[in-house]
């Protein structure tokens, strides 16, 4: 999924374009977390719940045309 917004103006006989743009994956992986945590003489294996990702970008885009 992609969401964004343009502007394009004219200034001094220079074209000025400006374009911000976001995307976001579809498909989320799930980054297992866990920790050994020192307990006495051993390590203690801790498990908690997978943390939810998505790749995602923001794009900026100044551009003028002569």
């Amino acid at each position: 999924m992609a969401l964004g917004f343009g502007s394009d103006s004219a200034l001094a006989g220079i074209d000025l374009a400006m374009e911000y743009r976001f995307t976001i994956g579809w498909n989320e992986f799930r980054l297992p977390t866990y920790a050994y945590v020192p307990f006495g003489d051993e390590q203690v294996l801790i498990e908690n719940d997978p943390v939810p990702l998505r790749n995602q970008s923001h794009w900026i885009t100044i551009g003028y045309r002569l």
